[in-house]
């Protein structure tokens, strides 16, 4: 038998919808689905106390009981992150060529 989970992913500080999350059992990363435009998910799990995944690259990764995500709206903590040096380089661009 398996279960059918419904919830919301929220900024914690915006409390505006999370889109395109990442949501997984963690027991198989394989089966999984992702959040709409809006945050809102539909996600179906093996039981009710299977342990779910929630990753979004801009947000901290957090685990959680299927039964604490359904029909709920979870706040998601943002993360900043710092990109080291970065190198730019360029080739220069003839956009036609001579012919002689």
């Amino acid at each position: 038998m398996s279960y059918t989970i419904n919830g919301k992913l929220v900024d914690k500080y915006s409390k505006e919808g999370v889109p395109f999350a990442n949501i997984f059992l963690i027991s198989d990363p394989t089966k999984g689905t992702t959040t709409g435009y809006d945050g809102n998910f539909t996600f179906e799990v093996p039981n009710i106390d299977s342990m779910v995944g929630i990753s979004q690259i801009q947000y901290r990764n957090i685990q959680l009981s299927a039964g604490d995500l359904n029909y709920k709206t979870t706040r998601l903590d943002p993360q900043s992150q710092q990109v080291g040096e970065v190198e730019v380089k360029a080739k220069k661009w003839l956009p036609y060529v001579l012919y002689g």
